[in-house]
């Protein structure tokens, strides 16, 4: 089954480069793939790559939306059938946010994509001024840890989160606890929202991801980027010895492939590729082995993992872009 999903991956890969061509940011495009096939989804090349000229048509030369993250948006926009309309509206709420004091990125793209994805579930204006809110919060609490990146979180905690105040005494609960393992960090402090999905006492949710990490560590697994997502990996991996097997097996049988190995990808990101897609069949059966296990926690789940990727392959992303300028 994990073979299959590698495959579909590769697949996907390949589709997506046929789209954007020789310009494409490599990573990201990856990233893409990466979220279409968590989703059982197969790319349409002509299809994305009219979602990408739609994209073009709209923005400016120099918009943020024309950047690092428009194969995701347009990837994004193919797999939701959105027109122009919608681009237009995703628009409209990343100038909203502006509006509120944020400041423009490839992360405040994610943040307004985020936000219309949930256009159903709240009213826009109400979660634009929340998402403002809960960053504003986060800056107070951590003024030097908190930057553009932060956005994307801060716009997921407030769908999440009724209150604002109670949501950051359980983050900050739990940023202590990790900070008796790992240093203070901007990714520190992304693994405290993390933890924030995750059901449970914050002293033992946060202790069973240091151990977690402690294995992986002792197992030579590439925990750079993997690190965002042990908490969720804690939470839906009874079997952590199974865990670790099939981490290291999906990341052997990912690097075969072209655009895959250490040299094209790397290793760090391919082994939160391989954690991501062990991660989502994990899920999978978790959710398949608890009765009554609430639509809210699933969604946590979900969303938890999505923000850890696109976290460390947004930021991997510039940094190659930035090293190549």
């Amino acid at each position: 089954m994990v073979k299959n999903v590698c495959d579909l991956l590769v697949k996907n890969s390949d589709e997506i480069k046929k789209a954007t061509g020789f310009w494409g940011y490599d990573m990201m495009n990856k990233a893409a793939a990466l979220s279409a096939t968590l989703k059982g989804e197969v790319v349409d090349s002509e299809k994305l790559k009219e979602k990408i000229e739609m994209i073009k048509k709209n923005t400016s030369a120099f918009s943020y939306f024309r950047g690092i993250t428009q194969t995701i948006l347009a990837m994004e926009c193919s797999i939701n059938n959105y027109e122009k309309d919608d681009l237009l509206n995703i628009l409209e709420i990343y100038k909203s946010l502006k509006s509120e004091g944020a400041s423009s990125s490839e992360y405040l793209v994610t943040c307004a994509l985020n936000i219309y994805k949930n256009r159903y579930k709240f009213e826009i204006s109400s979660m634009v001024r929340k998402t403002r809110e809960t960053y504003k919060v986060m800056r107070k609490n951590h003024p030097f840890l908190t930057g553009a990146e932060d956005y994307i979180m801060a716009s997921i905690i407030s769908f999440k989160a009724i209150n604002i105040d109670d949501a950051t005494v359980e983050i900050e609960k739990c940023y202590r606890y990790l900070k008796e393992r790992f240093m203070a960090s901007d990714e520190l402090q992304t693994l405290s929202h993390i933890m924030y999905f995750v059901p449970g006492e914050a002293k033992e949710k946060c202790y069973g991801t240091i151990n977690l990490y402690d294995m992986f560590k002792s197992e030579k697994i590439r925990v750079r980027y993997v690190k965002t997502l042990l908490p969720i990996l804690d939470l839906v991996c009874e079997d952590k010895g199974r865990l670790i097997e099939e981490i290291k097996n999906t990341d052997e049988y990912l690097k075969q492939f072209k655009g895959f190995g250490n040299l094209s990808l790397g290793k760090d990101l391919r082994c939160l590729f391989a954690a991501s897609i062990i991660l989502s069949e994990n899920s999978k059966e978790y959710i398949d082995e608890i009765s009554g296990i609430s639509e809210s926690i699933i969604t946590n789940i979900i969303i938890a993992m999505q923000i850890a990727l696109m976290t460390a392959v947004i930021a991997s992303s510039a940094a190659a872009a930035n090293s190549s300028s």
